[in-house]
């Protein structure tokens, strides 16, 4: 289980194989409702170039998609809390706590 921020950053840095050809497959099956839209890099550079990391993170700030504090989704601690919830809402919160969970 990843933040939103890690699997922005990591479709960034590292994109899934077909991605081009999946996007176009589901531009034309929609007729147009869907389009990759290349210029959601607050960079300017579209979503086609690889950026580094620190890069692919300075885009998931700017987009808004990362906790006030970064480094909170970069350790995965957001999503361990996620889980935790989860957890307490069907009844294992007792064997559970954040640590453990990351």
């Amino acid at each position: 289980v990843l933040s939103v921020t890690m699997s922005y950053v990591l479709h960034r840095i590292a994109p899934p194989p077909g991605n081009i050809e999946c996007s176009n497959f589901d531009e034309s099956s929609t007729k147009g409702a869907y389009r990759r839209d290349s210029s959601i890099s607050p960079a300017g550079g579209g979503m086609l170039a690889k950026p580094f990391f620190s890069q692919a993170m300075r885009e998931a700030v700017a987009l808004g998609l990362t906790e006030e504090d970064p480094i909170k989704d970069i350790n995965n601690e957001y999503t361990a809390r996620c889980l935790l919830v989860l957890a307490h809402e069907l009844g294992m919160d007792s064997k559970y706590d954040v640590k453990k969970i990351q």
